[in-house]
């Protein structure tokens, strides 16, 4: 229980310094349209490949000491892969190179400080009115201020800011993790818009009835194997070669050692072995490698859980891939809940199709009894 009194305080901790940090400097920028007037929003839809970011900036900063910590910021790869695969591209644009295009991408970072005088410096200044300008200069901690469909719908426009680059450095420094995760969390936005666009709603309401919990299913995922403690959905698109699978394993909670690295390798290992087998060829079983294997304990929409990432083959080292999996207690029902997502992608990058399952892994939640029933 104090797990999930601690974790609940760090949630509204992070909620609540992310709105700080939107509201910074608020003059930013305001000389901008934000829509077409008149005869109603002209903007176009945002353009760009997922998890790109452009960062217009001086040339010259982007290869000192501001842009090395912009790319350690952003240029990291995804946890989990077997190859290392970028969670972000970076683009840089130098000022004067800004165009119509650029405007639309849908992730744009203005990148300034107020003491830079070359002539790139110059053009970044002028996003800022002078009274945002004393605004930074009075408050040294203000560093960034976000605008959303600024130029195109579907759009984040960022700005980071700084009286100096060494100041404007130690801000990202401090606020590294919560940049990542406001991009982060961005594009995941984004990408649940397309892919709930359309749900297998008879799937999902079948689910709730039998297993008292819900999960949204995209279109094209079928029920592979259903039983009281196990569900299985799966989407293989044979034209592409990829299987994308979703399971969800649930039984009494008994001792919490079950979500140490040592307990969620051992549980995995016994669902895999009991439940995920072709059909076709019932030998072979899925199993887990041990290299890249990570372990987290993260608050999950209010409460304890544990985060795990790594890779599965299966028994005859015919396939195999990257999995992302999280365990929580359903304490109404008193049980231990382990849901997985899971990709064989051979010989294409994963990168997509895991940000597939941690947006469809999201959104799953208890469902809450009110008669205890």
């Amino acid at each position: 229980m104090m797990k999930n009194v601690f974790f609940l305080l760090l949630s509204l901790l992070i909620v609540n310094t992310g709105c700080d940090s939107t509201n910074t400097a608020s003059t930013i920028g305001d000389s901008r349209p934000t829509a077409a007037s008149g005869g109603g929003d002209l903007r176009p839809p945002a353009t760009g490949a997922p998890g790109e970011m452009f960062f217009i900036i001086d040339p010259d900063q982007w290869n000192g000491p501001l842009g090395k910590e912009i790319r350690k910021t952003f240029a990291i790869k995804m946890p989990g892969l077997p190859q290392p695969e970028p969670m972000f591209t970076l683009r840089n644009i130098d000022p004067k190179d800004m165009s119509k295009v650029f405007r639309g991408m849908k992730n744009l970072i203005y990148v300034a400080t107020l003491d830079n005088k070359s002539r790139a410096g110059k053009r970044l200044r002028r996003n800022f009115t002078e009274s945002s300008i004393a605004e930074i200069n009075s408050d040294p901690t203000k560093f960034h201020f976000i605008k959303t469909d600024e130029f195109a719908i579907g759009q984040k426009v960022m700005h980071l800011f700084g009286r100096n680059e060494e100041e404007l450095v130690n801000n990202i420094v401090e606020h590294r993790e919560w940049l990542r995760k406001f991009f982060t969390k961005v594009e995941n936005d984004r990408l649940g818009k397309t892919l709930f666009r359309v749900k297998e709603n008879g799937l999902m309401e079948r689910i709730e009835r039998e297993h008292r919990f819900t999960i949204s299913i995209p279109r094209g995922y079928e029920l592979a194997y259903n039983q009281p403690q196990f569900v299985w959905l799966r989407r293989r698109d044979q034209g592409l070669d990829v299987d994308r699978g979703v399971f969800i394993y649930s039984e009494p909670y008994t001792d919490d050692k079950v979500f140490t690295p040592e307990g969620m390798q051992a549980l995995r290992d016994r669902i895999t072995k009991k439940y995920v087998r072709d059909p076709q060829k019932e030998s072979i079983v899925m199993e887990r490698q041990l290299e890249n294997f990570e372990h987290a304990e993260m608050n999950y929409h209010g409460q304890y859980a544990v985060e795990v990432r790594g890779l599965w083959r299966l028994s005859d080292i015919s396939l195999g891939g990257p999995y992302i999996a999280y365990a929580l207690v359903d304490e109404e029902r008193n049980r231990l809940i382990y849901f997985e997502g899971y990709v064989a992608a051979p010989g294409t990058e994963k990168r997509p199709y895991m940000m597939e399952m941690e947006v469809i892994l999201d959104t799953f939640r208890v469902v809450k009894d009110i008669t205890g029933t």
